[in-house]
């Protein structure tokens, strides 16, 4: 389901989702050897940002 904005029902309310992987919400974002916060969505090829929160991760 997508969330409401204004709580206006959206049009579709649900949709396929990108991934069945599940979303880690609280992802690791350090890089030991840059020895500073990396964006793992950058980083790698098979990890992306998760659709609900823009700090989480998940593998495609």
């Amino acid at each position: 389901m997508f969330r409401s904005e204004n709580h206006v029902v959206p049009d579709p309310p649900c949709g396929r989702a990108m991934s069945i992987e599940p979303c880690f919400h609280q992802a690791p974002f350090y890089d030991c050897k840059a020895k500073r916060d990396a964006d793992l969505g950058k980083v790698v090829p098979y990890v992306r940002h998760c659709e609900d929160v823009s700090w989480g991760s998940e593998d495609c």
